[in-house]
């Protein structure tokens, strides 16, 4: 089977290194994508129903290059059964001199043809056209949701970053499961139950409700299953001044089924350095307040300083953050001579994150 892995631009080698640990197997690179191939069905199931780093997963029938709609090959359609129906998706993300309705419209005429029924409603089988800027993605939608968009994230902050961005930043900072992580600007804390999910083992749709629609019936056995074994866990804590955001955090982490595994505590960043003893911490992974409306540069570059200050006396190891401004924290950094030793943008929807790595 052949299959393609949707992710954000910009962590395409983070879903590569997801697969490699997953299946095992090699995969090749494109901007928003990555294309592997496993003969094993039930072990690309378990990809998907592990996966951090991926927003959709596709039975790939064809991708490629595009310029206009009838660049899209319509081929292997062989493994959509005839006894099921179907219904076309198209995401598009760039220009193009079409619609994404015409692209749904055009390959829902042509695969129908072929002898297979629609059903725009409540169709059993889900088939994605996944087009990124000038190449495209065609075939069976294996999840039939966003994976990105995380059941356990209900309390949501406006501020937080997509989970598949947290985790992409926990394994940017070298993230294997067994190092410490702390979190000070946590919001609703994505970083921190990410951390926790991947060390114990569990998967992030542990608890999932959506139903999945494909032909797989044991694709929704492995989402029931109840015996899942934990890892045992390093020590994974998230701060945050507001109080909110604390609540919310633990909130999340009791839907993800790992709040006994994490801490969330309410404190300034300026009194980080009280919580933890001398170079103990061995990763810091957090999205910092950026200028605002509510927050000028004066007030920011403040936590910025207090941020560096507590991480002089209590890091480790690599420090990773994601920011939409990268200039007044690599300054305020560089007064603690911290330098960013990486840099890489990531794109969530219309915003671009730049994520920086600082050592000392």
């Amino acid at each position: 089977m052949k299959c393609a892995a949707i992710t954000n631009e910009g962590i395409e080698d983070i879903c590569a290194l997801e697969i490699k640990e997953l299946l095992g197997t090699p995969s090749e690179s494109f901007p928003s994508a990555v294309e592997f191939s496993c003969d094993d069905t039930d072990n690309v199931l378990t990809y998907l129903y592990k996966a951090q780093s991926i927003r959709k997963l596709i039975e790939l029938w064809s991708s490629g290059t595009l310029a206009k709609i009838e660049d899209i090959q319509i081929t292997g359609t062989e493994s959509l059964p005839k006894d099921k129906t179907f219904a076309v998706k198209c995401v598009r993300n760039g220009t193009h001199n079409f619609t994404s309705t015409e692209v749904e419209q055009a390959l829902g005429k042509t695969i129908a043809s072929k002898g297979y029924t629609v059903d725009l409603k409540t169709p059993q089988i889900q088939v994605l056209c996944y087009i990124y800027n000038d190449r495209y993605y065609l075939g069976i939608d294996l999840s039939g949701f966003d994976l990105s968009k995380r059941q356990y994230n209900i309390f949501a902050s406006p501020a937080s970053i997509r989970s598949t961005i947290a985790y992409a930043m926990l394994r940017i900072a070298g993230f294997t499961g067994k190092e410490s992580v702390v979190d000070p600007f946590t919001r609703s804390g994505p970083i921190i139950i990410e951390a926790a999910l991947f060390a114990s083992g569990l998967s992030t749709h542990y608890y999932t409700k959506t139903s999945f629609k494909n032909q797989y019936q044991n694709l929704q056995d492995l989402f029931d299953s109840t015996d899942q074994e934990e890892n045992e866990v390093p020590e994974l804590t998230g701060y945050d001044v507001q109080l909110k955001h604390i609540l919310a955090a633990r909130k999340n982490a009791k839907i993800a089924g790992v709040d006994r595994l994490v801490h969330f505590t309410k404190i300034d960043t300026e009194w980080l350095d009280t919580k933890h003893q001398k170079k103990s911490v061995d990763l810091v992974v957090t999205v910092p307040p950026h200028l605002s409306k509510h927050k000028n540069e004066k007030t920011i570059r403040k936590h910025y300083q207090d941020f560096f200050y507590a991480l002089d006396y209590i890091l480790k190891g690599k420090c990773v953050v994601a920011c939409l401004h990268p200039e007044p924290i690599i300054e305020e950094a560089a007064k603690y001579k911290f330098k960013p030793k990486d840099q890489r943008t990531i794109h969530q929807g219309q915003e671009v994150y730049t994520i920086l790595t600082f050592t000392k």
